[in-house]
C-alpha cells in the first residue's frame, strides 16, 4: 500500500514517513478531488479578454473576472495564464481574490505566470480579499527581469485581518535568477486586531524560492478542532529554498498551528542549516515529518508537541534541534535525531536558555544518533527536564562525547544561585536511557555557573561508556547542589565524589 501511493501521491504519509524520497519527476498532485463548496461562476475569463498560452497579459481581464465571479467556485483553464507587473501605475499586488471566493485550476498543466520589471519594490502576486478564500490545482511560476525585484517578493500574500484561508494541490516556483525575491506564501498578521485565523496549507510542491516555502511572520491564529489545529500545514514537499522552508519570523506571536507530514528535502546549495524555524509560538505540534539534511529550531515553544519526526543533520553550524527561549510543558516523544560526520560537533538536542529559559521539557520514547561530541542531549540552565525510554548510539572516538550532559548557565537576569546570577539546571530525571557505543560517560553533570541541582538517574545501562555518572566542576560557580538519586541502573563507574 506503501508503494502504490509513493507512486500516486505527492504527500508524506504516516505510512511513507521514513522512506526514501520521491524524485522531483514523480511528484503529482493528488487523484482525489478538492471539496467543492462554492456554486460556480458561469462567466468566463475571456469574456474579459484572457485568453491562456497566447503570451499576452491577462492581469488586468483576470481581475476583472475575479470581481464578477466573487464568492463563487472561479475556474481557470489549462494553459498559462500571463500576469505581468505594470510600468504605470506601478501596483503593489498583481491579483486581488474577493472573499468568500474559490480560485480553482484544473492540475498544474493550469500555470499563474508572474513575470515583468518590478522595479525593485515590494510585490504581491495573489491576495485573498477577505475571509474564506481558497485556491487549488494549479501552478505559480514567477520569471521577473533579473536585478529589478527585492525581497519582498510573495506569490501569495495573507494579511489579517483575515478568517479562512485555504490553498491546497499546487505546485510554487519561485526563484528570479539573477536577483532577490520573496516566500512563496507569507503569512502576515498582528495583535491584536489583525491577527489570521484557520489558515491551512497543504498537498503543495515548493520547488524553488529565493527565501521561505512559508514564511510566517506573526500574529497567526488556529483552534484545537477534533484532533486537528484549524490552522495547519500538511502533506507539503520543500525540494529547494534558500532560507528555511517553513520560517518563523517576525514577532512570532503563533498560538494553535498544526505542522504534519511533510516532507523537507536537501538543497544543492543550502542556504540555512534548519528547514523549520518556529518562534514565540505557544500550542504547536509537528507530527510526522521528514526533514533531510536540515534541523529544526525553535525560538520559544511554550507547550508544543513533537512526535513521530524524523530528522537529519548534515548541514554543520547547529544543533539537529534546539529549543531556547523561554516556554514551559514542551515534549517530544517517538523522535529519531541523528547527525552525520559532516554536520560536526554539536548535540543531536539541545535545550538551552536565551534571555529565558524553557522550563518541564520532556523527552520520550526517541532515538538520538550521534558521530562526535560534545553530547547527544544537551541541557543548559533548565529547571524540570523529563527523560526516559531514550536508546544514544555513538560511533565515534571513544572518550569524547557523552550521551547527556546537565549543566547551569551563567545568563543575566535569571535567579541568584549563591550570589551568582543564572539558572540553575534541576529537577533532572534520567530514566530507561541506554547509550550504546564508546562514551565518555552516560550522564554528565557540570558545577559550573549555576550549577545542578537535583538529579535522578534510574534504570539506566550502558555496556561501553568509561563511566556512568560524570561529575564536573563540583568546586566552581554555584556546584553541583544535589540531591544525586542513583537508583537500578546498569552503568560502569561513576566519576563523581561520593556515588
Amino acid at each position: 500500500m506503501c508503494n502504490y501511493f509513493l507512486i500516486f501521491v505527492f504527500l508524506v504519509s504516516a505510512c511513507t514517513a521514513r522512506q526514501p524520497s520521491v524524485p522531483v519527476e514523480q511528484i503529482t498532485p493528488r487523484t482525489a478531488a478538492v471539496a467543492l463548496t462554492q456554486a460556480p461562476c458561469t462567466r468566463l475569463p475571456s469574456e474579459f479578454g484572457a485568453l491562456p498560452s497566447d503570451g499576452v497579459d491577462d492581469r488586468v481581464a483576470l481581475q476583472a473576472w475575479l470581481n464578477a465571479c466573487a464568492g463563487l467556485r472561479a475556474q481557470l483553464t489549462t494553459g498559462t495564464w500571463d500576469v505581468v507587473t505594470p510600468i504605470v501605475p506601478r501596483a503593489i499586488t498583481m491579483l486581488t481574490v474577493p472573499a468568500g471566493t474559490m480560485l480553482e485550476g484544473f492540475g498544474l498543466d493550469v500555470v499563474l505566470r508572474f513575470s515583468g520589471d518590478n522595479g525593485k519594490r515590494d510585490w504581491t502576486g495573489l491576495l485573498p480579499g477577505g475571509d474564506g478564500v481558497s485556491m487549488s490545482r494549479m501552478r505559480f511560476e514567477t520569471a521577473f527581469t533579473a536585478g529589478t525585484t527585492v525581497e519582498q517578493t510573495h506569490v501569495v500574500r495573507v494579511i489579517g485581518q483575515l478568517r479562512g484561508f485555504h490553498l491546497s494541490h499546487f505546485t510554487c516556483d519561485h526563484l528570479p535568477e539573477g536577483s532577490k525575491s520573496g516566500d512563496c506564501i507569507q503569512l502576515v498578521g498582528y495583535s491584536p486586531d489583525r491577527l489570521m485565523y484557520d489558515i491551512e496549507i497543504d498537498h503543495g510542491i515548493f520547488l524553488r524560492s529565493g527565501r521561505s516555502g512559508i514564511g510566517l511572520h506573526s500574529g497567526l491564529r488556529g483552534t484545537l478542532a477534533g484532533e486537528h489545529m484549524t490552522s495547519r500545514f500538511h502533506d507539503n514537499v520543500f525540494v529547494s529554498m534558500r532560507t528555511p522552508d517553513i520560517d518563523g519570523e517576525g514577532s512570532g506571536d503563533v498560538v494553535g498551528l498544526e505542522i504534519d507530514h511533510n516532507e523537507h528535502r536537501m538543497p544543492a546549495v543550502p542556504g540555512s542549516a534548519i528547514s523549520i524555524e518556529i518562534q514565540g509560538a505557544t500550542n504547536v505540534w509537528m507530527h510526522d515529518i521528514v526533514s533531510h539534511g536540515r534541523g529544526f529550531g525553535l525560538y520559544g515553544c511554550d507547550g508544543c508537541r513533537f512526535d513521530h519526526n524524523t530528522v537529519e543533520q548534515i548541514v554543520p553550524g547547529v544543533s539537529t534541534v534546539t529549543l531556547w527561549q523561554t516556554g514551559s510543558g514542551t515534549s517530544f516523544s517517538d523522535e529519531r535525531y541523528s547527525r552525520t560526520d559532516d554536520a560536526g560537533a554539536l548535540p543531536v538536542l539541545q535545550v538551552s536558555h536565551r534571555i529565558g529559559a524553557p522550563r518541564d521539557v520532556s523527552v520520550r520514547d526517541s532515538v538520538m544518533t550521534h558521530h562526535a561530541g560534545p553530547s547527544a542531549l544537551q541541557f543548559v540552565g533548565i529547571q524540570g527536564v523529563a527523560i526516559s525510554d531514550i536508546v544514544v548510539t555513538y560511533d565515534g572516538p571513544p572518550g569524547v562525547a557523552d550521551a547527556v550532559s546537565v549543566i547551569g548557565s551563567g545568563q543575566a537576569g535569571g535567579i541568584l544561585c549563591d550570589g551568582v546570577a543564572g539558572i540553575r539546571s534541576t529537577n533532572v530525571e534520567v530514566s530507561d536511557l541506554s547509550a550504546v557505543g564508546p562514551h565518555r560517560a552516560v550522564v554528565k553533570t557540570s558545577g559550573s555557573y549555576c550549577g545542578v541541582g537535583s538529579l535522578s538517574v534510574r534504570r539506566t545501562k550502558s555496556t561501553q561508556a568509561a563511566q556512568g555518572l560524570r561529575c564536573e566542576g563540583v568546586s566552581t560557580g554555584a556546584g553541583i547542589t544535589g540531591p544525586i538519586v542513583l537508583a537500578g541502573n546498569a552503568m560502569p563507574v561513576n566519576a563523581c565524589a561520593g556515588y
